[in-house]
């Protein structure tokens, strides 16, 4: 067992009630593994703010950035590159202005 730090901002945190944590792990995981987790934690409002499938339209309805230890998470890359122990999770809001 090992233990993952996962920072949150925007929505994620007021959801969590934290803006970091520290989360124990068995084995090495996906983001979308580490995501199940926490939604089994946090229930349906962190799934569907962290919204990393596509919606029928082929849009987000919301989108976050993900980084592992400060390098960003490519799409294609949430399922197969594995967040290691000690690892440093961040997920970061697209934010836009005008």
């Amino acid at each position: 067992m090992g233990s993952v730090k996962v920072s949150y901002t925007h929505r994620l945190g007021e959801i969590t009630g934290r803006s970091r944590e520290t989360v124990e792990i068995e084995t090495p995981l996906s983001v979308r593994g580490l995501v199940d987790h926490l939604v089994d934690r946090y229930g349906s409002a962190f799934s569907k703010e962290v919204n990393l499938t596509a919606t029928e339209l082929g849009e987000r309805s919301n989108f976050y950035l993900v980084f592992i230890n400060g390098i960003r998470v490519e799409e294609l890359q949430k399922d197969s590159l594995l967040i290691q122990h000690e690892s440093e999770v961040s997920f970061l809001a697209l934010v836009s202005g005008g």
